[in-house]
């Protein structure tokens, strides 16, 4: 007689990983707060019309031989490459929205589009970088979105590389 929700203020990588335990959970109702009027709103359940949808784009010189990639997701802001200096030389996969901003997601469609773009994009990895072990994965997004990354990052760990996420 109850109905789970989540809202989320925690770090990413912590909601990715509880997402990770919350893959078989019925967790289907959000709630994000926006900054501007100090309020929560909760995701749609209609699918809204116009939404910006993820772009990807690679190195132009991809290091094929490589085991360990950074991915880096822009949802709510860009993430910059000072943000990806403790990673070297390593290729970088940027995922994102044309105009990341707070509060975009406003649609459970919306969520589920955009999660299953990042997995998809992260399971197609092996085509590019044969050899992968490892992602790095760097994110700016809502809480929504991380949870439910991790819950299908858990869905699909025997099609996965290792993937290390931060904040």
């Amino acid at each position: 007689g109850f109905k789970s929700c989540f809202t989320g203020m925690a770090p990413i990588p912590y909601t990715i990983l509880a997402g990770t335990y919350l893959a078989s959970g019925k967790v289907r109702r959000y709630f994000e707060y926006r900054r501007a009027d100090s309020k929560y709103y909760e995701l749609s359940k209609r699918k809204k019309k116009d939404y910006q949808k993820l772009n990807t784009s690679y190195p132009n010189q991809l290091n094929v031989a490589s085991t360990e990639v950074v991915v880096a997701l822009s949802v709510t802001r860009k993430v910059q490459k000072v943000d990806l200096n403790q990673f070297g030389a390593m290729d970088v996969v940027e995922i994102g929205l044309p105009i990341p901003d707070d509060n975009i997601i406003k649609s459970l469609v919306q969520l589920d589009e955009y999660a299953g773009e990042v997995l998809n994009q992260i399971e197609g990895l092996k085509q590019k970088y044969p050899s992968i072990q490892k992602v790095h994965f760097v994110a700016s997004i809502p809480s929504c979105l991380s949870i439910e990354i991790g819950k299908r990052f858990a869905l699909n760990t025997h099609r996965l590389p290792q993937i290390i996420s931060y904040h």
